[in-house]
Order: C-alpha cells, then sequence, then structure tokens
C-alpha cells in the first residue's frame, strides 16, 4: 500500500532510495555488473556435471556411476547393470562435502568482498533405493538427493555509537530431489538393456535484506522456485568377453520448470511508506543431453579396472528466468575418468569376506566459456561384505585451475547395502 501526503525531506530521501532499490534489483544492471562466473543461481554445488548420485564405491574410483553394478543406486545412470546385482538389494547412502566458492549473487561481484573464498559444508542423506531381479527382469524403485544450490550465507553490518546503522544480509537455499523407477532386461548371455523414468522436483529460495536503522527504512528482494521436470535414462551392457565389459548410456534433455514468485519491498514505518512489488512467471532452465561410454575389465580374479568418458550437451543450455532469457555463454564438454579396484580374499574366523580397496581420478571440464576451468579429483576408498551386509567408504579431493580462484569440492560418501 502507498499513501500520499504532504512532501517532507524525509520523504524525498526515503523516495530516492526507493527508485534506488529498484533500479538496482532490474535484471538488465545486474547482467552488466555481476560477472558471476561459475556460480550462477541456478548452478548445482561443486561442479555442474552431475549425473546419477556419487555413492561411495563410484565416489572412490573416479566417479563414473555408469560402469560397475556395486548396488542399485547404478539405476539412475545405467539400469542395464541391475542385472549384475543380487536377487535383492537395498541401500542407504549418506555423504558429507565441502565446497569452496569464489563469486555468486551479492557476493565478491562489485557489493560484498571476502579476504578468502567462502566454504559451505553439507551433510547428507541422498539415497535410499531397493532393486528385485525376477529370471531376466530387474527392477528398481529409489529416491535421491540430485543436486544443492545452497550457498554460503552473508551478514555485513555497520555500527556507529553503540546503534545499528546499516546492514546487508544475503542467504540462498536449495535442492533437487529425484524419484526414479527402473527396469532392465536380459536379451541374452552378452547383451543386458535397460530404461529409467525420473521425476525431479525441488525448490531454490533467495532472500537479499537491507535496513538503514537511523532512518528505518528496510528494503528486501526475495525469489521462489519450485522445480519439476521429467526424463528418460537408459544404457546397455555389453559383455565382449569373460573379462571385458563395454557400457553405453544416456540421459535425454529436459526442462527443469519452475512457476517462480518475486517479492520486492521498500518499507519506512516513520514516512508511512510500504511498497510491495509481487511478480509471478515461468522459469525455465533447459538440461543438456548426456551420453556416456565405458569399458571396465577383470585383469585378474581380484583386480578390476574401468574407464569412463561422458559427454554434456552443454551448448544447448537455456535460462528463462521470469520469461526473460538469461545469457548464459557455455560449451560442450567431456568428463573422463577411471578407477581400479583390488579384493583381496581375506577370511575371518574361518570364514570368507571381501575387503575391497579402490583408488580413482577425474577430470572435470566446466562448460563456461570464460572463464574455461576444470576439476582435478584424486579419490580412494575401501569397503567390507560380510556375509548378505555390506559397508563402503569413498573421499574425493578435488581442486579447480583455470578461473585464478584456487576453488576446492571436496566429498565423502558412506554406502550401506543389503542383498539376498
Amino acid at each position: 500500500m502507498i499513501k500520499f501526503k504532504k512532501v517532507k525531506k524525509q520523504e524525498v530521501l526515503s523516495a530516492i532510495l526507493c527508485l534506488y532499490f529498484i533500479f538496482l534489483l532490474t535484471p538488465n544492471y545486474l547482467e552488466g555488473q555481476l560477472l558471476l562466473g561459475q556460480y550462477e543461481d541456478e548452478a548445482p554445488l561443486g561442479t555442474w556435471n552431475i549425473f546419477g548420485i556419487k555413492n561411495a564405491t563410484s565416489l572412490a574410483m573416479g566417479d563414473i556411476p555408469f560402469i560397475t553394478s556395486s548396488d542399485c543406486s547404478v539405476a539412475l545412470s545405467n539400469p542395464s547393470l541391475l542385472q549384475k546385482l543380487p536377487k535383492f538389494n537395498l541401500i542407504f547412502n549418506s555423504s558429507y562435502s565441502s565446497v569452496s566458492l569464489a563469486k555468486y549473487s551479492l557476493i565478491n561481484t562489485g557489493v560484498l568482498f571476502t579476504p578468502k573464498n567462502p566454504y559451505l559444508k553439507e551433510y547428507a542423506f541422498d539415497f535410499a533405493g531397493l532393486a528385485l531381479k525376477l529370471k531376466e527382469w530387474a527392477f528398481s524403485l529409489s529416491l535421491s538427493l540430485l543436486e544443492s544450490y545452497a550457498r554460503p550465507s552473508a551478514l555485513y553490518e555497520y555500527h556507529s555509537g553503540g546503534s545499528l546503522i546499516y546492514s546487508l544480509s544475503f542467504e540462498q537455499t536449495g535442492i533437487l530431489k529425484n524419484l526414479n523407477f527402473s527396469l532392465s532386461r536380459k536379451i541374452n548371455k552378452l547383451l543386458s538393456v535397460g530404461l529409467g523414468i525420473n521425476y525431479i522436483f525441488g525448490y531454490m529460495k533467495k532472500v537479499i535484506e537491507e535496513e538503514w536503522g537511523s532512518l528505518e527504512i528496510s528494503m528486501s528482494d526475495e525469489k521462489d522456485h519450485d522445480f519439476k521436470g521429467f526424463y528418460l535414462n537408459g544404457g546397455l551392457n555389453f559383455e565382449i568377453s569373460r573379462r571385458l565389459n563395454m557400457v553405453m548410456v544416456f540421459r535425454s534433455a529436459y526442462e527443469k520448470k519452475s512457476q517462480s514468485k518475486s517479492h520486492l519491498r521498500y518499507y519506512s514505518p516513520q514516512t508511512e511508506t510500504d511498497i510491495r512489488i509481487d511478480a509471478f512467471a515461468e522459469s525455465k532452465f533447459k538440461q543438456p543431453l548426456l551420453l556416456g561410454f565405458g569399458l571396465s575389465s577383470a585383469l585378474l580374479p581380484n583386480l578390476k579396472i574401468a574407464l569412463g568418458l561422458t559427454f554434456f550437451n552443454w551448448s544447448k543450455y537455456r535460462v528463462l528466468f521470469f520469461e526473460e532469457e538469461r545469457a548464459r555463454n557455455f560449451r560442450d564438454i567431456l568428463k573422463f575418468g577411471g578407477g581400479i579396484e583390488y579384493a583381496p580374499p581375506l577370511e575371518f574366523f574361518g570364514r570368507k569376506i571381501n575387503l575391497p580397496l579402490r583408488l580413482g581420478f577425474s577430470l572435470d571440464p566446466q562448460p563456461m566459456e570464460k572463464p574455461r576451468s576444470s576439476y582435478l579429483c584424486f579419490s580412494f576408498g575401501a569397503g567390507i561384505r560380510f556375509d548378505n551386509l555390506a559397508l563402503n567408504g569413498g573421499i574425493s579431493l578435488g581442486r579447480e585451475k583455470g578461473s585464478g580462484d584456487s576453488l576446492q569440492a571436496r566429498k565423502i560418501a558412506l554406502t550401506l547395502s543389503y542383498s539376498l
């Protein structure tokens, strides 16, 4: 509600601040002022290149989840490998991630500056699923946390004479979940195929607030997105020989849609001014087609290696933000990863146990044309299987080069599975 009355000096100041506030939040101004680089608001935390879930095994072997079949989480990237699982498989995955950022929203883009890169640390219970195998058919149902849009929050305060003169705060949260149903069919002794149906849903929320304590003026900008989408993923597994497997996978291009909301407010109780601007519009984030190819080989009975290449068609990525197209100058990229697993035969009180040891690496280029950057990650992990129960752990340590920001991405995953 806007109330008009005789103009006073304070009201003139309030009006000027209000116009400045609206101008500051104009999208065209933001595009020219904020060179966000890697961390656009909708960017997943860490890397843009996410395919499936990073369980402990795939994380330790170079983040190539579509080549090996340690549990039913493989359905998110290559459902054809469900054929290699036991008749019943139930798993739970949890993770801890620590990611550094340099430029995002108001941080280090011309408004607020930090002396060092801020870190965001997250704990997540990010996967629960089960799989059943009936003769030549296999089925899987799972719920997973695919992406996080959270950012380190920021608060700036200026005090004088024991009073708060000015404050500016920023906060962004968000996640993307995935409900997956997959099926797999064994065609013959050498070939199996699989298809997954995925429904994604989630949200992203960003809030910026400013306050002038002496003038009792406050301004706020709040953006809300509720994501929904649908895509297919599939795979093929071909046993070239008893010791060599070849896989090919895909994820269809799809749109992550949102009925988005924007709330702008200017409030001054001294002048009885309360201006609210509410907007509702559709936003779309067109996600790229993904193709993958991999080989795995059992060189010895207890030694396995895996190599994988993933193509992300990021040049087709498009963003429609509140019905306005945003520039995203992205390029197609190839992500490469590989790993090795050694499982020596062991016995414990006369009973055989499985104790696999794993090492891996990945080269993960980011899709931005400028600056061009890549994460080089090294990983390792181990596990233990005793009868029907297995516990695996994996650690990945990544460092980014190319942007000059010395970003880091670290992740730990712990996977518990039960099989019959």
